[in-house]
């Protein structure tokens, strides 16, 4: 399942510059890989709908037993990406039952590069990160 972890994205670059991507952009990740690559977290936009969706264990993990779930329509490009920089930290909002502002500071001499392509952002891990229910784990 696609969940949409968070919004109002801030990332910043080794120089301490900052991306900040447009406030109702949403974190777009595939915890199972499904879909998209689970080392691969976008953010860009996407359309809520009124439909209520029954979530999958991993997102009644990371939103918790009583959020409602509704469903989203995203639209991640298939076109060529073009490489931005490395990202060292990111800010985001999360929603649900762990509600609030997060931080996570990406591990020392790790690329995390953003790419983009059109209007969505593309942060990619390495092959052996975690992104589950607490968030950013590794790197």
């Amino acid at each position: 399942m696609i969940i949409i972890k968070g919004q109002d994205i801030h990332l910043q670059r080794e120089d301490k510059s900052w991306i900040n991507p447009p406030m109702n952009y949403g974190m777009i990740h595939d915890p199972e890989g499904l879909n998209l690559d689970r080392c691969y977290v976008y953010i860009g936009p996407f359309k809520k709908s009124k439909e209520k969706i029954q979530l999958d264990a991993d997102a009644r993990n990371y939103f918790g037993n009583r959020y409602e779930g509704t469903a989203v329509v995203v639209d991640i490009p298939n076109g060529s990406w073009k490489q931005v920089c490395n990202i060292i930290q990111i800010l985001y909002k999360r929603r649900g039952q762990f509600e609030g502002k997060y931080f996570h500071m990406f591990k020392k001499n790790t690329q995390v590069i953003l790419s983009k392509c059109g209007k969505y952002y593309r942060l990619e891990f390495p092959d052996n990160c975690v992104v589950n229910w607490r968030g950013f784990v590794y790197p």
